[in-house]
């Protein structure tokens, strides 16, 4: 009885450490979540916002601050961890690599690595509840960021 408790609980762990990285549907823990180089500490302090959502297929690297920001957006496709992206204001195009995984570190949840890009920055965090549902969800993210 012992043993298949264990082996319950180790196959539930490992589903949910799956399913934390893979969304089912050939995405990845990447899409439908606000990414940040670092948590601001001040209004004026700039900080890099990565996204990419679905069903849309648009994404964005922006840098901001409470007061200002600039952003670059894109259509994409994906397969498996390779965003295919369109830059439709520079007409140009890029292959990126996204590794997402559960981390814990600079105070965050997740981890973001991006290859293949010429914008924003190589590494991303991002917590949880930091998930986009809805047009909404990008104000109540800026919110939070800003909160102290």
């Amino acid at each position: 009885m012992v043993a298949v408790l264990a082996a319950a609980a180790y196959g539930g762990m490992k589903w949910k450490q799956q399913h934390d990285t893979y969304d089912g549907r050939g995405g990845s823990l990447a899409m439908n979540r606000f990414w940040v180089d670092h948590a601001p500490v001040n209004e004026r302090d700039p900080f890099n916002v990565f996204v990419v959502h679905t069903p849309e297929s648009i994404g964005g690297f922006a840098e901001e601050t409470q007061w200002k920001g600039q952003i670059e957006r894109f259509r994409f496709d994906i397969d498996g961890n390779t965003i295919h992206a369109v830059f439709p204001w520079t007409d140009t195009r890029e292959d990126i690599k996204v590794d997402a995984r559960p981390c814990h570190e600079q105070g965050m949840d997740y981890c973001l690595e991006l290859s293949g890009s010429s914008h924003g920055v190589s590494r991303y965090y991002s917590r949880t509840g930091w998930e986009r549902k809805s047009a909404e969800d990008i104000d109540a993210f800026k919110a939070r960021a800003f909160a102290r």
